[in-house]
């Protein structure tokens, strides 16, 4: 399947269809892996970054995520028992006496 769609190209003005050229011829370049394997090799070494070893758990980056969720968890169980108690409580109680009325 092609997405060069040779009937919309022929419908834009002469320097768009230059452009499209241009574009077209420049994005069929890639670097080799070499070149890539390069450029990741300097990445880790301007930040200092070395291979972690396998089945090593990280609690210092999950730390965070874990916290906010048992947060959350815990204070939507607090809610729950406290809506669902007071529902209980309204049901359970007594209704109020009828005051006689003074007049």
């Amino acid at each position: 399947m092609s997405t060069h769609h040779e009937s919309e190209d022929t419908l834009l003005p002469a320097e768009d269809q230059h452009l499209i050229a241009a574009y077209r011829g420049a994005s069929m370049h890639t670097p080799s892996a070499e070149i890539d394997a390069a450029i990741r090799a300097a990445a880790r070494r301007a930040v200092g970054a070395r291979p972690q070893p396998l089945g090593k758990f990280r609690w210092s980056t999950w730390r965070t995520p874990l916290a906010a969720a048992a947060t959350v968890v815990l204070s939507a169980t607090v809610v729950y028992w406290s809506v669902r108690d007071a529902g209980i409580e309204k049901l359970s109680a007594p209704a109020p006496a009828e005051r006689p009325s003074v007049l």
